[in-house]
């Protein structure tokens, strides 16, 4: 007689979630701190790159950059990378400041468009060199001027244009419209910035910082400008976007009791904290068209201070918006985000979307973290990036850094706010995303990184103090974030269940098992959800004996799938078979009420196949010849003598 007792285990689910493929990762660096601060394509599907760099040289690919700043001050940088992450050409430019550069593409033209400031006398870009004219060593701070240059696919300057003002003065983000105009934004202190015979003004002298945008024509012509702000504080452009139709539109901060966007006025609601110690800041939202007239402003409010970040707007007109907020409560017209407590000083990160004529649709909020960009792809996707400590959560899926370091984080959502995926990458330091762009399927993140950082299959580590990181995700995920999966054994069968974060046009699951995790069976489909979370249980009612491993194969409507990980269910099973020896009969007694016994000689003929309808059969076996057989019932396998 031989026996065989197995017994159940219980696998417990794990998070689990579908996530970006790295395509490829390279880095950028020298011996001191580097920074990646913006990413734009092509309509090739180059990528370029800026950002700043303290370092005496810094290398990208074979191409090495001389800093020709003084010490203690930084060169901003602009590389091109092909599709395939080889560097084709890198640019520097010296006596800048340190704030972080702009870059920016125009799709039909090819035409690159890089934005900054410079801190020092001039600035030279190829054959053209800027001067700052208000220029003063005897400045107790820093007189800024702005720069905005055109270089061709090449990396040969076209144009370079400067704004001059008499304080601080710097860009916060540029954008090309569809006729080739380009935008930048930003901030201004004193009491007049100027671009070209542009004047901009402030309502006050050196202690306020204003907000201002300007257009330039494809020839570097100054076709309008315009500044907002009123009082002592500051009033500031963060983000800037255009649509398809050639409206622009702004997001920012404003401290003082109202900003004026033409004939709109915004009100602040003063709300004070910290036993008055300081005000609000709120966020502005503004719309103009190609001509600069004001079409609508709005903004959010709350108790606290309110940093926007980025702006985006997808090909349908929808924009979004994306910043932190250090308060309570943030309201986005009637929709009310909550945060942690202000005296903490958390910064909850939001993410809202408006429709074309300003009204606020939906608004998302997560953990404490930093964002500093916000994408739209031609789908109607939506991606974030930034860093963040210890814990983030987007929906049901929350990111972690090991060893309480700062890790950089993307994610994904689609039109209506759910999220798709979101992801971290970080290693040994700290890691932050500073900005994303879009090709096709690709996704590119760029940003910085300490130490040494797994990304995909590669791991790069610092030259110095920190490199500029750049990565290619393929970002077509499939459309199903698995939260969690489990199998178990309740009264003899296989109970599976599982948990979606997200589907969208999901077709289905085949449920999967087998017995040696190499071959694989179906044994049923459960349909999928067309949008949205769903929860899914599948009952295999005759598992077989011994172990029995489960796997789901998610389908989507395109024919694409991708497999879950297998899990694994354990059958407590006994075969009695009897007598051994045996001469003409056998008996057969199995927990297993059905199955099927095959009985092969020791070659591997079958000699006996015959179907298991009950807990004990008996069969016959005098047509075959004396001698050593093995038997199988469902897993269970053992050998028997016939005399």
């Amino acid at each position: 007689m031989k026996q065989l007792l197995l017994l159940l285990c219980l696998f417990i689910s794990i998070d689990i979630h579908a996530q970006p493929p790295v395509e490829w990762a390279v880095k950028g660096g020298g011996s001191d701190q580097d920074y990646g601060t913006d990413v734009a394509t092509d309509a090739s599907g180059n990528v370029y790159v800026t950002g700043y760099f303290l370092s005496n040289q810094i290398t990208f690919g074979n191409v090495v950059l001389n800093r020709v700043s003084p010490a203690g001050k930084g060169d901003v940088f602009l590389v091109k990378y092909d599709p395939s992450g080889n560097v084709i050409w890198a640019r520097n430019a010296g006596r800048t400041d340190t704030n972080h550069p702009k870059v920016a593409v125009d799709p039909t033209t090819n035409s690159v468009y890089w934005a900054g400031e410079f801190a020092g006398p001039s600035i030279t870009f190829g054959t053209i060199t800027l001067t700052n004219p208000n220029y003063s060593t005897q400045s107790f701070h820093a007189i800024e001027s702005t720069f905005l240059v055109k270089l061709d696919a090449n990396g040969n300057t076209m144009w370079a244009k400067s704004g001059n003002g008499k304080s601080y003065a710097y860009p916060k983000g540029i954008t090309v419209d569809a006729s080739g105009n380009v935008y930048m934004a930003g901030a201004f202190g004193g009491n007049q910035l100027t671009f070209d015979g542009v004047s901009l003004t402030s309502t006050d002298d050196y202690a306020s910082i204003d907000a201002y945008l300007v257009k330039y024509d494809t020839n570097g012509n100054v076709v309008w400008g315009k500044s907002f702000g009123s009082g002592y504080s500051q009033e500031q452009t963060t983000g800037v976007a255009s649509d398809a139709t050639g409206n622009v539109y702004i997001t920012g901060l404003f401290e003082n009791q109202t900003i004026s966007f033409g004939n709109i006025t915004l009100t602040n609601s003063m709300d004070l904290v910290n036993s008055g110690t300081y005000r609000n800041s709120e966020v502005f939202i503004a719309k103009f068209d190609g001509n600069g007239n004001t079409i609508w402003a709005k903004k959010a409010s709350g108790v606290g201070n309110k940093y926007p970040t980025s702006i985006a707007v997808d090909a349908t007109g929808k924009l979004y918006i994306t910043g932190q907020f250090i308060s309570n409560t943030i309201q986005f017209d009637n929709i009310t985000l909550s945060g942690g407590n202000p005296q903490q000083y958390a910064n909850n990160i939001f993410l809202a979307q408006y429709d074309l004529n300003g009204n606020a649709i939906w608004a998302k909020s997560a953990g404490e973290a930093q964002v500093n960009k916000v994408l739209t792809d031609a789908s109607g996707s939506v991606y974030t990036t930034g860093f963040f400590r210890n814990s983030l959560s987007f929906g049901a899926i929350t990111l972690s850094s090991p060893n309480n370091n700062y890790n950089a984080f993307i994610n994904k959502y689609d039109g209506t706010g759910n999220v798709i995926w979101a992801k971290s990458e970080g290693g040994s330091g700290y890691d932050g995303g500073y900005s994303l762009a879009t090709y096709n399927n690709a996704l590119y993140l760029t940003g910085i990184f300490t130490g040494t950082i797994p990304v995909g299959t590669t791991s790069l580590t610092s030259s110095g103090e920190a490199d500029v990181l750049q990565v290619k995700y393929d970002s077509k995920a499939l459309p199903v974030n698995l939260v969690y999966f489990t199998a178990q054994l309740v009264n003899k069968q296989a109970l599976l269940t599982w948990k979606t974060a997200y589907e969208k046009n999901n077709k289905g699951f085949e449920v999967q098992r087998s017995i040696d995790m190499k071959s694989f069976e179906t044994i049923g489909l459960v349909s999928g959800r067309e949008q949205g979370p769903g929860s899914y249980s599948f009952i295999d009612e005759i598992p077989k004996a011994g172990v029995n491993y489960y796997r789901l194969k998610q389908i989507d409507w395109d024919g694409t799938y991708s497999y879950s990980p297998a899990r694994a269910v354990v059958t407590s099973s006994m075969v009695t078979l009897y007598p051994n020896p045996a001469s003409d009969w056998i008996f057969v007694e199995s927990e297993d009420t059905k199955g099927e016994l095959i009985i092969t000689d020791m070659t591997g003929k079958i000699v006996v196949s015959t179907a298991v309808n009950g807990r004990g059969q008996q069969f016959y076996i005098g047509h075959i010849p004396a001698g050593k057989y093995l038997y199988q019932l469902n897993s269970t396998r053992g050998a028997f003598i016939k005399e």
